[in-house]
């Protein structure tokens, strides 16, 4: 038996290009930071960091929506990928608030 495609779409909502700064920090412990993300949808983002980050980490996140609005939300990371020829990382972010997020 095949294995499965895994580059098969696993998203429930679709995504869109998004390319602004996202600040961050993690719910257990002081660690804080910003990146710049690829990408927002109704049930996540994604974004780079410099340091990996375990899977299931959760983190409160800022995320600028529209002019003079951001957007608190806390989200779960569901995967993380080192990317090639880099020190850096590739985090998928799943939001777990229940905030209304049809501003997106």
């Amino acid at each position: 038996m095949l294995a499965e495609n895994p580059k098969t779409e696993q998203r429930q909502f679709p995504r869109r290009r998004f390319h602004q700064p996202v600040a961050y920090k993690a719910v257990a412990g002081k660690e804080f930071g910003g990146c710049l993300s690829y990408d927002l949808g109704e049930g996540g983002i994604r974004f780079r960091l410099n340091d990996f980050v375990p899977p299931g980490q959760e983190f409160f996140l800022s995320i600028p929506v529209k002019r003079e609005k951001v957007w608190e939300v806390l989200g779960r990371v569901v995967w993380i990928n080192k990317r090639p020829h880099d020190d850096t990382y590739t985090v998928g972010i799943k939001f777990i608030s229940q905030e209304d997020k049809t501003s997106l």
